[in-house]
């Protein structure tokens, strides 16, 4: 007998895993295999740019409303002030700005450069 053809469906081990991959990393942060040794040796990942400062303290507009009207925009429409957020928003690094000992500090730093 044959063997079945190799399907690519979703329900596949190996195209699952990106999927799976990008779940751990907005929970748990992209540096969640490092020791706590590791981690405490460098500055934290929501310091680092590519980190969305909005989405730590709270709301981000860009991945809320800019993703929406990206798509609903037609092409003579003006461009829009709110545009599509394309850093990270990670539940996990939330979670570490907040429990870091100068959460205030850095809140109120992210606070003051929004206005």
């Amino acid at each position: 007998k044959v063997f079945p053809r190799f399907r690519f469906t979703l329900l596949n081990p190996i195209f699952a895993m990106p999927s799976n991959k990008a779940l751990l990393d907005s929970l748990m942060g992209m540096n969640r295999d490092l020791s706590r040794t590791e981690k405490a040796k460098g500055d934290p990942e929501w310091m680092k740019d590519d980190c969305c400062k909005d989405y730590l303290l709270g709301y981000c507009p860009g991945k809320a409303v800019g993703k929406v009207i990206a798509t609903e925009r037609n092409i003579f429409d003006k461009p829009s002030i709110i545009q599509p957020c394309t850093k990270l928003h990670s539940i996990g690094l939330k979670t570490e700005f907040m429990q870091h000992k100068d959460y205030a500090k850095y809140r109120r730093k992210y606070e003051d450069s929004l206005a």
